[in-house]
C-alpha cells in the first residue's frame, strides 16, 4: 500500500484592521478574501488577532470601535476567514522571539502583539500577512525573517493587500 501524500492547505494570515475593515463593509477587504479564496488559500487569523478582536469588543475606545470588533468576531467564519487555535507552547516561545525583533528595533516596542502575530504566523508556515499596518509593512521583511529562521520557524511575506488585489 503507497503511503499517501497529505498537502497542506496554502494559508494567508489576516491582520486585526482587515477584520475591521471587513467589518465596516469597507469593499477593497472582502474583494481581498475573495480573491484569497479564488487563488487556491485559505484566509486565517492568528491568535493574536482573535485576542485583540476580543479586547475591542468589550473595551474597544468607541461605540463603533467595539460594534466592529464584535462584528468580526461574529462573522469571521460567514466571510470564510479561519480563527487558528494555535497557541505555540503558551506563548512562552512567542514572547522570547517578540523580545528579540523589538530589542533589534525591527518593529517599535508598542508593536509587541504585530511580533506576536509575525510569529503565530511563522508557527503555522504562514504563506503570507495581508495588513495595512505601517509598522509590519516598514519594516524589513528580511530581518524579521532571520528571526524566524533562528527559531526554526517559517519564513513570511508580509503584503499590503493591493499587491493581491491589482493581480
Amino acid at each position: 500500500m503507497a503511503a499517501q501524500i497529505v498537502s497542506r492547505p496554502k494559508l494567508a494570515a489576516l491582520d486585526t484592521n482587515i477584520l475591521f475593515h471587513l467589518a465596516e463593509n469597507y469593499a477593497p477587504a472582502h474583494n481581498l478574501v475573495r480573491r484569497l479564496v479564488r487563488s487556491g488559500f485559505t484566509p486565517i487569523v492568528t491568535q493574536t488577532v482573535v485576542q485583540e478582536l476580543g479586547f475591542f469588543a468589550t473595551d474597544g475606545d468607541s461605540a463603533k470601535k467595539r460594534a466592529a470588533a464584535t462584528c468580526a468576531l461574529v462573522s469571521m467564519r460567514s466571510w470564510g476567514i479561519q480563527p487558528s487555535g494555535l497557541k505555540p507552547v503558551g506563548n512562552g516561545i512567542c514572547e522570547v522571539a517578540a523580545n528579540v525583533i523589538l530589542s533589534r528595533e525591527l518593529l517599535p516596542e508598542t508593536e509587541r502583539n504585530d511580533a506576536y502575530i509575525l510569529i503565530e504566523c511563522g508557527f503555522l508556515a504562514v504563506a503570507m500577512l495581508l495588513t495595512w499596518d505601517k509598522h509590519l509593512l516598514d519594516a524589513s521583511n528580511e530581518s524579521l525573517n532571520e528571526v524566524l529562521k533562528s527559531f526554526d520557524l517559517h519564513p513570511v511575506q508580509i503584503l499590503h493587500p493591493e499587491v493581491i488585489l491589482r493581480d
